[in-house]
């Protein structure tokens, strides 16, 4: 008799809840992972969007700082939902009396559904310093007179056997309109001097506003493309005066000896800086030059060189040094 094996009822219910069991086990893991995929994908988006609006509500902080800055007295609120990339910022300023600083700076930024602040106690100078920068420099050389220095490391003012004089334009863009200006001072490196023959050996420098627009160009004693010339003021267009166009009235001068080399040498422009702040559309710059030039005897007199804004080091370019009270 042969012998065949056999599942009883029982075995075959235990092994049915078995496989419930599987499948139910594998189902709870396939929902689990997925809700975890959303949660993740739903913090990620989170995160993302509350990244950019922290970034978003930064810049209108840097925004509104700048503002600050151009108009002191500026408050309450200043940007509302500025757009900015994919969000947008709101901005106020409000007076904050605090040892960590004066004036508050608040920005909300949003992007989505996200919302960041940003904000800063600030403190707004009563008197403020500025360092305003240097636009362009070069100097006028009579004895070549149709060459350009604009990228030259120096500056040339005075007489040898020719004149030279130096051409200076500052941004004054950071000095609020309406500002009371308190000082202002220029100053020039000489490093180098040339004379001819000994005696008095100075120069009386004087400052000149200039009455019109010209090139800085990008030569160093070469035949110009673009830039001023004792001729011209763009290589193109002549001066109405050959030497450059100035006020003949002087706003200060400097007497600057010929013993004086390897210093600094301060001319007070005060009076200039302000005009420039009440009528920024006539700052053309100024033009620094002996006021004897020569005048025939050539033992008063000698050419002196000063390190100009393309010098490699930044220590010993022209400065310009404002103080002002806010309007």
């Amino acid at each position: 008799m042969s012998y065949k094996p056999y599942i009883t009822n029982s075995q075959s219910g235990f092994a049915l809840v078995t496989v419930l069991l599987l499948v139910s086990l594998l189902a709870v893991i396939g929902i689990t992972l997925n809700r975890t995929t959303g949660l993740q994908t739903a913090i990620s988006y989170n995160l993302k969007g509350g990244e950019e609006a922290y970034y978003v509500a930064a810049a209108g902080f840097q925004h509104g700082l700048f503002m600050l800055r151009r108009t002191p007295s500026l408050r309450g609120v200043v940007f509302t939902d500025k757009q900015f990339g994919n969000g947008s910022y709101t901005v106020s300023i409000s007076d904050a009396a605090s040892p960590m600083g004066n004036v508050l700076v608040s920005s909300a930024g949003q992007s989505g559904s996200a919302q960041r602040t940003v904000q800063k106690r600030i403190t707004l100078c009563v008197t403020c310093t500025v360092y305003p920068t240097l636009v362009k420099d070069t100097y006028l050389n009579q004895g070549a007179a149709g060459l350009n220095y604009g990228v030259s490391p120096r500056i040339g003012v005075g007489t040898l056997d020719a004149t030279a004089r130096a051409v200076f334009e500052y941004d004054l863009s950071m000095i609020p309109a309406g500002a009371d200006i308190k000082s202002a001072v220029f100053e020039l490196y000489m490093f180098d001097h040339e004379r001819i023959m000994i005696g008095i050996n100075f120069i009386d420098v004087a400052v000149h506003r200039m009455t019109r627009s010209w090139n800085e160009g990008i030569k160093d004693g070469a035949d110009c493309e673009s830039g001023a010339t004792w001729n011209m003021y763009n290589c193109v267009n002549a001066w109405i005066d050959t030497g450059g166009d100035f006020n003949s009235n002087e706003e200060t001068k400097t007497i600057v000896l010929y013993s004086a080399i390897n210093q600094w040498h301060q001319w007070d422009v005060k009076n200039l800086i302000q005009q420039w702040v009440d009528n920024p559309s006539s700052n053309f710059g100024m033009m620094l030059k002996d006021q004897k030039e020569g005048n025939g005897n050539m033992m008063t007199v000698f050419l002196g060189y000063f390190y100009s804004d393309e010098y490699s080091d930044a220590g010993f370019r022209p400065k310009l040094t404002v103080t002002y009270t806010p309007p």
